[in-house]
């Protein structure tokens, strides 16, 4: 599927930064609320030089995402309901680091072999939540 990667939460940036490198086809951007990481990510991706890299101080929650081919995440529980309504219906595929999307059916679930045994979950969209 064609389409933006969206990091949703992307921090310091470090996730979007590789994704950006290991998908050159692709436009990468990612969204980051918190001033003090969106600056510092900004400034690391303009050092690291991927052209297709772009950050956005921007709530992803009031973004149209519709776009996108691929959603990435590590959100806390309650950022992953809203996500999962958000995305409710669109045909995307989501990756999701440590927290699982509630009433969403992975395709797969990995468990990370690093010191915090993570697990990451992929979906599948469209998905329905249950009524």
């Amino acid at each position: 599927q064609e389409g933006p990667i969206y990091e949703l939460g992307s921090g310091w940036g470090g996730l979007a930064i590789s994704l950006a490198r290991a998908h050159p086809e692709r436009m990468i951007i990612g969204y980051e609320i918190s001033t003090i990481p969106y600056i510092f990510s900004v400034l690391a991706g303009w050092y690291s030089g991927p052209e297709n890299l772009e950050f956005r101080r921007q709530d992803f929650l009031r973004q149209d995402l519709s776009d996108a081919a691929v959603v990435v995440s590590y959100l806390f529980p309650r950022g992953m309901e809203q996500l999962a309504a958000k995305l409710k219906g669109q045909s995307l595929v989501v990756v999701s680091n440590t927290f699982a999307m509630p009433g969403w059916n992975p395709d797969e679930v990995v468990k990370l072999g690093d010191r915090h045994r993570t697990w990451v979950y992929r979906y599948s969209t469209p998905q329905l939540k249950p009524s």
